[in-house]
């Protein structure tokens, strides 16, 4: 098997560092925008279930309210 040229090599070596940085700063955008995309979802679910939570708690003590009067 013939050897490239050393100057081919190191062109080569360059590229493939390259494309692996490329790759690697691809993920990380990708996994951020995973976890941002996670988080919002989770603060959103959660703002939901305290509000009807509220809403669900009044709703049983006026009932309460009006059985107990009677």
């Amino acid at each position: 098997m013939a050897c490239l040229p050393l100057i081919v090599q190191s062109e080569r070596r360059k590229r493939i560092g390259l494309n692996v940085i490329v790759w690697l700063q691809m993920y990380t955008v990708a996994s951020w925008f995973l976890v941002a995309l996670g988080v919002f979802h989770s603060l959103h679910t959660y703002r939901t279930r305290i509000r009807s939570y509220i809403l669900d708690f009044y709703k049983k003590t006026r009932l309460c309210d009006k059985t107990c009067i009677c």
